[in-house]
């Protein structure tokens, strides 16, 4: 490896450290851009204009993560120290955090400012470079403060960016339009529920590494217990019910999205009930398990279904596909990986049933529990209708045979008839050609 090789290694892995990137790129970022999917099918704008709205909020998103991470990692420096972890923000002075902050924020608003936004969507860019501070920095700091750190968290990561991008892109402007209404109010339910969600998961994986820095997270207060039920009876509920009112809504615009998950889904439970993949998936995450339903399905499947459904309504959006999956790519290649997994997995397990619990099974019953005499009458009668079976096919046998002969008997006595008839016909016309041609000479 060459100097300028292991140089470039080394600031690729600093800037890693330093924004956290692949703490947040798919699980935060893929769901932001389907919600922009969903913003402009209820909403659309020519798709010029559109794009250049999607770069720039994937520009701004990218930056105010990042500016969201260092501040955090800067402030739990201690607490990270304390508990063995390492980041790129320790080792920074409080005056370069302040500087890289606030350069990360200004050059994320710089593209709005040509672009332009109305007021909602600046108040949740506002609270998007707020809330980070209000979350980590003291004397706030409400990640220390029980249930404002949940809701700073939630507010964060998933509901002010999602009112950002639905503001950006017009949804906000319904027109009159209750769809248009439902599809977004329910999506701000939506992703407020996965913020919870999520926030309250990550708190019970880091519960003993929190403890043992002296940080009581409102999992920490109320107990793994409580937290899970309340997550899994009240939280999830919510969510798959704003979820399902997302894409029923939507459906009066393009029904494909409804289509293409409701299809991914029952493959994946198909997969699932088939023995495909047997990796524990929870709604809400224990210290042991990380796997959370639905938010593995949130990194590609909702934004890909939205898509497809824009694409419909807009054909001219179909330029957004390749630069989808390039951006996903890792993520598309396995979840699409999981998908014929789990297919594959699910038609073997129907040819299993076929066979193994219908089929052997009727063979293995048939000769263990039948009465001797039983078996010989099923015997007999299989016997009797397989002799039939020959009988019929000798009965078709012989009268396809019947029918041949007497095909060919006809057609030999046609072929006959027409090669008589071709004669009889010239032979008469050689006597009345002789006849005329008789009176003619004897005429002249």
């Amino acid at each position: 490896m060459t100097s300028e090789t292991r140089t470039r290694s080394s600031v690729r892995a600093r800037l890693g450290s330093l924004s956290q990137v692949h703490k947040w790129w798919a699980s935060k970022i893929a769901p932001l851009l389907a919600v922009t999917f969903l913003a402009l099918t209820v909403e659309p704008l020519p798709v010029p204009e559109a794009m250049w709205r999607a770069a720039a909020m994937l520009w701004s998103a990218c930056l105010l993560a990042t500016a969201a991470y260092v501040v955090n990692d800067w402030f739990d420096r201690e607490v990270d120290r304390a508990v063995g972890k390492e980041s790129a923000v320790m080792s920074l002075r409080g005056s370069t955090v302040l500087a890289l902050h606030l350069v990360l924020v200004l050059v994320a608003a710089l593209p709005w400012l040509g672009l332009g936004l109305d007021p909602v969507a600046w108040v949740a860019f506002a609270a998007i470079v707020a809330l980070p501070l209000i979350y980590s920095a003291p004397p706030l700091r409400w990640k220390t403060r029980g249930g404002l750190g949940v809701v700073a968290d939630a507010s964060l990561a998933h509901l002010a960016p999602t009112t950002f991008a639905l503001a950006a892109f017009g949804a906000f402007d319904p027109d009159g339009r209750a769809a248009a209404v439902v599809v977004t109010g329910a999506t701000l339910v939506w992703s407020a529920a996965v913020g919870v969600r999520a926030i309250v998961s990550h708190e019970i994986v880091d519960l003993e590494a929190d403890r043992l820095a002296g940080v009581e997270t409102w999992v920490g207060r109320a107990g793994v217990g409580t937290a899970r039920r309340i997550g899994t009876w009240v939280v999830f509920p919510i969510e798959v019910v704003a979820l399902s009112c997302i894409v029923v809504s939507l459906a009066t615009f393009t029904a494909l999205p409804l289509v293409v998950l409701v299809a991914v889904a029952v493959a994946m439970a198909l997969a699932r009930v088939a023995g495909a993949w047997t990796e524990p998936m929870l709604v809400m995450s224990t210290p042991d398990v990380e796997r959370v339903l639905l938010f593995l399905f949130y990194r590609f499947w909702l934004g890909a279904a939205f898509l497809a459904g824009l694409i419909v309504v807009e054909p001219g959006y179909v330029v957004v596909a390749p630069v989808f999956v390039v951006l996903f790519l890792p993520v598309v290649r396995d979840e699409l990986t999981s998908l014929a997994r789990g297919t594959a997995g699910t038609v073997h397990g129907i040819a299993w049933i076929i066979y193994g619990k219908g089929i052997r099974a009727a063979a293995n019953w048939t000769r263990h529990r039948l009465p001797d005499h039983a078996r010989d009458a099923v015997a007999a009668t299989g016997a009797g209708f397989a002799a039939t079976g020959r009988g019929i096919a000798a009965g078709a046998t012989g009268l396809g045979s019947a029918i041949a002969a007497a095909a060919g008997a006809i057609g030999r006595a046609v072929a006959r008839a027409w090669s008589e008839t071709r004669r009889f016909v010239y032979r008469a016309y050689r006597l009345v050609r002789r006849t005329v041609l008789a009176r003619t000479r004897s005429g002249t």
